[in-house]
């Protein structure tokens, strides 16, 4: 009932009325489920919470709460939304099994702070791990390749996407074709384009976009 309560606060945009029945919560001795925590931590998050954030997270670690991948991703996450990258990267370092959600949250946290180099050096390390990489890792990643000149890099990502089987994948061909597009490689852009399976208005924004630039 009490997630329910919260649930229903988050739905409508009612942050601050989610955190508060979570703490009446423990006012009245009910401790928190992990779905609680996972959906509290992810709105304030979205938000830009971070001292109630910070708070919640010294709760945790108060209470005892084992800190598994759910709780810890969506922690990454936080922190990295709220431009505290360093926290996202210990609570990373800590964790003791990744799995590639929670590689994907410190992919997408670097990119977010511009820390392309790092990013990479993450992938790679995944990889070297033995986890096969998701549709979602490899959007993250392209962003790198759309934002510098590494060219050959990007070809050799491409080359990965299609060993994976992700090539007919809509929102993995649009980070391919942003990534061509930007570097005036259009003939390319265009043979991604023509491997989809399905083009939604991304797809023909960035095509478009790159025959403008």
């Amino acid at each position: 009932v009490w997630t329910s309560m919260i649930n229903a606060f988050i739905h409508h945009g009612e942050c601050r009325g989610a955190f508060n029945i979570f703490l009446e919560m423990g006012m009245v001795g009910i401790d928190p489920t992990h779905i609680t925590f996972l959906s509290i931590v992810k709105v304030f998050g979205s938000n830009g919470y971070l001292d109630d954030g910070m708070l919640l997270h010294a709760y945790l670690v108060e209470k005892g709460i084992q800190m598994d991948r759910p709780i810890s991703t969506v922690l990454i996450s936080f922190y990295s939304n709220c431009s505290r990258l360093q926290d996202a990267c210990y609570i990373f370092e800590r964790l003791y099994k990744r799995d590639v959600v929670a590689w994907d949250a410190m992919l997408a946290g670097c990119m977010e702070h511009g820390k392309n180099d790092a990013a990479l050096q993450y992938f790679l390390q995944m990889q070297w791990q033995g986890l096969k990489p998701s549709k979602v890792t490899f959007v993250i990643i392209l962003q790198t390749f759309s934002m510098t000149d590494s060219m050959a890099r990007g070809k050799l990502m491409h080359a990965q996407i299609v060993e994976h089987g992700y090539e007919q994948d809509t929102a993995v061909g649009n980070s391919l074709i942003n990534m061509y597009a930007k570097h005036g490689h259009t003939l390319d852009a265009h043979m991604v384009f023509d491997a989809l399976m399905k083009h939604d208005a991304v797809t023909w924004g960035a095509l478009i976009e790159g025959h403008i630039e």
